[in-house]
C-alpha cells in the first residue's frame, strides 16, 4: 500500500489480547514510553473494533488467537471500515499465522515470549517500541494497479545493463516487505530465466512459513533456502531467519546459496548487506539488486559493493514504500541508484526474467 507520513506527535495506542495478563505486559511496556499514550485495551476483536470507532487510535497491537470475533476477521474488517497500522504481537508456534496477518493488512509483527517475564519479554518491549516509533502516522491508501507494459518499455533504462546479461536478483527487505515481495511476484506472470534470492528480515520458522505461502499462492517457486541450494533460473530462494544466507560456488563451480551460523558483525540475519556483497563478489555486472520498504540501513554497504563491481541497483521509491529508511540509505550510499515504485519495479524483473507463462 501507498504511504504518506504524518509529524510526530503523541502516539495512542490500543491494546487488543484476549489475556488479561497479556494487555497488562504490553499496556506496562508501552506505557513506560512518554510518546505512547494506551488509549484502551480489548479483549476481542468486537470490542476492539467498537473501540477503534469511539476512541481513533493511531496503532493498534492485535493478538489473533480471540473469542468471538478473532484477529484475522478483525483484519478483514478494519481494512474496510477503519485502515490503521496493526502490528501483530503472537506466539512463534503458528508462524504461518502471522504470515496470514500479513496479508490481510497488518503492518508487522513481534514474537510474544513464552515467559512474559525476564530478558526474552524485554527484547520483545524493544522490538515492538521501534516497530511502533516506525510505523506511526502511516496513512494507508490502495495502490494503484499495476500496468503490464510489453518488452521495451523505458523502465528498462532503470539498469545499465542489458535484460539477456541478468543473471540473478537479489532482493533485501524489512518492514512492509512480505507485502511488497508479494506485490512484485504476483504482477510476473512468466517463468523468470534468472534466479532471485531474497533476504527478509524475519525471524527463525518465519521465513519458511512466508515461503511455502508465498509458493502456495503464486505461480512462482518459492522456498526457503537451505545450504548448497543451486541458484536456478524461475526459483525465488528465502534466506532463512536467524541465518546468514551467502551466495557462492559449489565444488563443481555451479553458483550456490550458503547458509551458516550468523557471524558476530551481522547486525540482522539474514543480512541484506551480506546477501548483496557475496553476490556482488560472484555475479559482478549480471546482477542486480533491489532495496525494498525497511527500517534502519541494512543493504546500503551491500549496494556499494554491487556498485563496484558492475551490477545494477533499484530502490523503491517513497511513493510505495511502507517505511522508506532503507531504499533511502541505499540511494545515498549509490548516488546511481534508480527510485521505482512497486509497480515499476514488477515490470522491470518481468521484463528481465521473460519468458514463456
Amino acid at each position: 500500500m501507498e504511504t504518506t507520513v504524518k509529524p510526530e506527535r503523541i502516539i495512542r495506542v490500543l491494546v487488543v489480547d484476549d489475556s488479561a495478563a497479556g494487555r497488562a505486559v504490553i499496556a506496562e511496556i508501552l506505557g513506560q514510553i512518554p510518546s505512547i499514550e494506551i488509549v484502551g485495551r480489548a479483549m476481542d476483536g468486537s470490542e476492539a473494533l467498537a473501540m477503534v470507532h469511539r476512541l481513533k487510535p493511531d496503532l493498534m497491537t492485535l493478538d489473533l488467537e480471540m473469542p468471538r470475533m478473532d484477529g484475522f476477521t478483525l483484519l478483514r474488517m478494519l481494512r474496510v471500515q477503519h485502515p490503521m497500522p496493526v502490528i501483530v504481537v503472537s506466539s512463534d508456534s503458528r508462524p504461518e499465522a502471522s504470515i496470514q496477518a500479513l496479508e490481510l493488512g497488518a503492518l508487522d509483527f513481534v514474537v510474544k515470549p513464552t515467559q512474559l517475564a525476564g530478558a526474552p519479554l524485554g527484547n520483545m518491549g524493544q522490538e515492538l517500541l521501534s516497530k511502533i516509533q516506525a510505523l506511526v502516522g502511516v496513512v494507508l491508501r490502495e495502490p494503484a494497479p499495476i500496468e503490464r507494459r510489453p518488452p521495451g518499455s523505458v523502465t528498462l533504462s532503470a539498469v545499465r545493463i542489458l535484460p539477456e546479461q541478468v543473471g540473478l536478483v537479489v532482493i533485501g527487505a524489512s518492514t512492509g516487505g512480505p507485502i511488497a515481495l508479494q506485490s512484485i511476484l504476483s504482477a510476473i506472470p512468466g517463468r523468470l530465466r534468472c534466479a532471485m534470492v531474497v533476504a527478509q528480515h524475519m525471524p527463525t520458522q518465519f521465513t519458511r512459513a512466508f515461503a511455502d505461502r508465498l509458493d502456495r499462492t503464486l505461480h512462482h517457486r518459492v522456498r526457503e533456502a537451505l545450504d548448497g541450494d543451486l541458484l536456478l533460473p524461475g526459483e525465488v530462494l528465502i534466506a532463512p531467519g536467524g541465518k546468514r544466507t551467502t551466495v557462492g560456488f559449489n565444488e563443481h563451480g555451479r553458483l550456490v546459496t550458503k547458509v551458516t551460523a550468523p557471524a558476530a558483525s551481522d547486525a540482522f540475519a539474514p543480512s541484506i548487506d551480506v546477501l548483496f556483497e557475496t553476490a556482488a563478489a560472484c555475479v559482478g555486472r549480471d546482477l542486480v539488486a533491489v532495496v525494498l520498504t525497511g527500517m534502519g540501513a541494512d543493504g546500503a554497504q551491500g549496494v556499494r559493493a554491487v556498485d563496484e563491481l558492475g551490477g545494477s541497483i533499484v530502490t523503491e521509491s517513497p511513493e510505495t514504500a511502507l517505511i522508506p529508511g532503507m531504499p533511502e540509505e541505499a540511494r545515498r550510499a549509490v548516488k546511481t541508484a534508480r527510485s521505482l515504485r512497486l509497480d515499476q519495479i514488477a515490470r522491470l524483473l518481468w521484463q528481465l526474467g521473460r519468458a514463456t507463462a
